[in-house]
């Protein structure tokens, strides 16, 4: 049986065991063999160059390595020229290692809260989606149920107006305008595409601040200036002072012309209205895209002033 030290030397050895010491707990690696003089083994064994690492060799056996052991306990001299030397495992590398094993528990218990977040912010954004859809298709059969409301007021209204003429009489004044109530009351549920489409029926800021009407929903539709506007928050009172335009764009959100937002078919832009990141707005025929640093794409956000005041802010010019 051969010890090969850590530079190659080959020592003829008898036996080798291992136990721990019980002060320590580190391991203690015995090896008996047989030599002349307990010098040559002190000046061997005592040297961390040479048992840092070390192979056991034995024929038939798969050969078996020992490292770190390079502390020297005892030399140990019995019967018949036979020594026992034992060698202490270094603390150092222990250390290391419990401290690479505390760190590679902590990085997994980490990577595990990490998945744990993943999981429980991808079920929560499944289940916001879920009712996201939900409450879309509840709006859209609200909206479906009020446009066929409105329908009928109107067609009510026009059957009347009709009756009215063919008898040659006046147009019953109440029953119209009680239709035209109904049919605006009815139309504020609708998308902002649909409302768009049906953008005469609405009433206008003008009417509106003149009676100081409260909105108690938020989203509620008028026009000013030929163009359709919704409110923004709930419980917004109309006043004259109050223009849609002139720094309320935390009352009034301007509601596009069905444009793309494409370059070939850009929004017109308009004061008080929602931006969306990724998209292009012609203001005076030139055209702007919405490109605002720490917004994602798709993410919108209501602005007072024009493009063209916000250069460089929220949007550049395409050349």
């Amino acid at each position: 049986m051969k010890l090969i030290l850590n530079d190659k030397t080959e020592v003829q050895i008898q036996a080798v065991a291992l136990d721990h010491d019980k002060d320590t707990e580190l391991a203690v690696l015995h090896i008996r063999l047989l030599y002349k003089g307990f010098d040559e083994l002190e000046a061997i064994f005592s040297d961390p160059s040479l048992t840092q690492r070390m192979m056991v060799r034995e024929p038939g056996i798969e050969d078996k390595a020992y490292e770190g052991y390079t502390g020297l306990k005892s030399i140990t001299k019995e019967a018949g020229g036979i020594f026992e030397v034992a060698l202490s495992q270094d603390e150092k590398p222990i250390r290391e290692q419990m401290a690479a094993l505390k760190e590679a528990q902590a990085s997994l218990k980490e990577a595990q809260a990490a998945q744990a977040e993943g999981l429980r912010s991808a079920s929560e954004k499944a289940e916001g989606a879920a009712r996201d859809a939900e409450a879309s298709m509840q709006a859209a059969r609200d909206a479906g149920a009020a446009a066929e409301a409105s329908e009928r007021a109107a067609a009510e209204a026009k059957a009347e107006a009709e009756r009215m003429a063919e008898q040659g009489g006046a147009i019953d004044m109440a029953t119209y305008s009680a239709a035209v109530m109904v049919a605006r009351a009815s139309a504020q549920a609708f998308t902002d595409e649909a409302a768009l489409e049906a953008k005469a029926i609405y009433c206008s800021w003008e009417d509106l601040a003149g009676r100081g009407f409260v909105a108690k929903e938020a989203g509620y539709k008028f026009t000013y200036d030929n163009a359709l506007y919704k409110t923004a928050q709930e419980n917004i009172t109309f006043r004259p002072q109050y223009v849609p335009g002139e720094g309320t764009e935390s009352l009034y959100t301007c509601i596009d012309e069905a444009h793309a937002g494409t370059l070939e078919d850009p929004i017109p832009a308009a004061a008080n209205m929602e931006y969306i990141k990724g998209r292009y707005y012609v203001e005076g025929g030139q055209i702007y895209l919405m490109n605002r640093a720490g917004m994602e794409d798709g993410e919108g956000i209501v602005l007072q002033h024009l493009p063209s005041a916000l250069i460089g802010h929220y949007f550049e010019i395409v050349p």
